[in-house]
């Protein structure tokens, strides 16, 4: 679903800035964003990916991927540990 997710025309979000390096790298290769992303390699390594399969919403639905993948982990290992039940862990991971 994040991958079809665009942005209300005429607004700005950070996607387009995030687009134009993803273009950049296309164009120039990953040393031409790797500076400005010293401190957060991470990221670096997503908007390459992006820009290998030549699209930037890969980068959304990687994003949504990992943000959900996190929450569901915390879920779970809350429930392992016993401090929800199992139907509290059934009803947060559906919802």
């Amino acid at each position: 679903m994040a991958y079809y997710v665009q942005p209300v025309p005429g607004s700005y979000t950070d996607l387009e800035r995030i687009a134009t390096e993803v273009h950049l790298v296309e164009e120039h290769g990953v040393s031409q964003i790797a500076d400005l992303y010293a401190l957060n390699p991470l990221s670096t390594v997503l908007i390459a990916i992006a820009a290998g399969f030549h699209d930037v919403n890969l980068l959304k639905a990687i994003s949504a991927f990992l943000l959900y993948g996190a929450l569901f982990l915390v879920i779970y290992c809350e429930w392992a540990k016993k401090h929800i039940s199992r139907g509290i862990f059934l009803f947060m991971f559906v919802l």
